[in-house]
């Protein structure tokens, strides 16, 4: 989520600095993550699935704060978070046994929330993939 957002909060000088957000909102298939992303936007993820040992495969987006706001004040149902983000990424990240740092990369794209397949959105299971999915 942070190689993704616009905003680096630590290279903004100390009087320009927003409020950080690290959260995490739900629990289980519906888990969503939030980071900041400047004053005015946040990053939302969510786990869509694994394969063991190799990869974990995650969905990013861009959403407005007031997103955020409405997902803690249980305004707005966590299925429909990603609703109004854009950006949407499902991304890769390999998982390497003792090293603190990790490779990540582009498997897709989305324009929408529509366009991002069922079993990737919040509330769909847990997946634990046989094989690596195919980059698009």
């Amino acid at each position: 989520m942070k190689e993704r957002r616009h905003i680096q909060w630590h290279l903004l000088p100390s009087h320009a600095r927003h409020s950080r957000i690290r959260d995490v909102v739900g629990s289980g298939d519906e888990t969503v993550y939030v980071i900041d992303d400047g004053g005015h936007h946040v990053m939302l993820g969510r786990r869509v699935g694994a394969v063991q040992g190799e990869c974990e495969y995650c969905l990013l987006g861009r959403a407005p704060v007031e997103v955020y706001e409405e997902l803690r004040q249980g305004r707005l149902p966590l299925v429909d978070a990603f609703d109004s983000a854009d950006e949407l990424e499902l991304c890769g990240v390999a998982v390497e046994e003792d090293i603190r740092s990790s490779n990540i990369f582009d498997v897709a794209h989305y324009d929408g929330i529509n366009d991002v397949p069922q079993e990737y959105r919040v509330g769909a299971e847990f997946l634990n993939l046989e094989e690596d999915l195919e980059i698009t």
